[in-house]
């Protein structure tokens, strides 16, 4: 049988998150019932569940896991059908919506290069600043401006 074709081919899966290392659990306030707190690839993560629970309901899960996967099958349906896998046990979940949050800080202020400004520039701006907290100055400034 060629690979692909027939009936023993499995769905096609995608990988929606893959933390790495420990992964702190929690349950959080509202529709958000579960929350998974980690790092993926060296940023910080965040998977929040609306509305998660499995067969025989949502199950107490440890405070920690660790090398924790979340995947699905395609195609994807509502509710999600959801399968999360962890070193410890693996889990699978139905839930109305998965919300993932990851911080890409790192990768923006890596694409984006650093301000250089002078230490004249910065002076004459310290010492702006510090004469405009004196009464008066303010208008005195603003009158020279206008005369220019």
């Amino acid at each position: 049988m060629e690979s692909g074709r027939g009936s023993l081919s499995a769905p096609p899966e995608t990988t929606l998150i893959a933390f790495d290392g420990a992964v702190e659990c929690g349950s959080g306030n509202g529709s958000i019932n579960l929350i998974l707190r980690g790092c993926e690839r060296a940023a910080d993560a965040e998977a929040l569940f609306a509305g998660a629970r499995s067969e025989a309901g949502l199950p107490a899960l440890p405070s920690q896991l660790h090398a924790v996967r979340v995947w699905q099958r395609l195609p994807m349906v509502s509710p999600r059908r959801v399968q999360l896998s962890s070193s410890e046990s693996p889990l699978q979940l139905t839930c109305y919506s998965l919300q993932i949050h990851r911080d890409v800080s790192r990768a923006f202020f890596g694409a984006v290069p650093p301000l250089r400004v002078g230490l004249p520039r910065r002076l004459a701006w310290a010492l702006l600043l510090w004469l405009l907290r004196l009464p008066g100055v303010a208008r005195l400034i603003g009158r020279l401006r206008s005369d220019a």
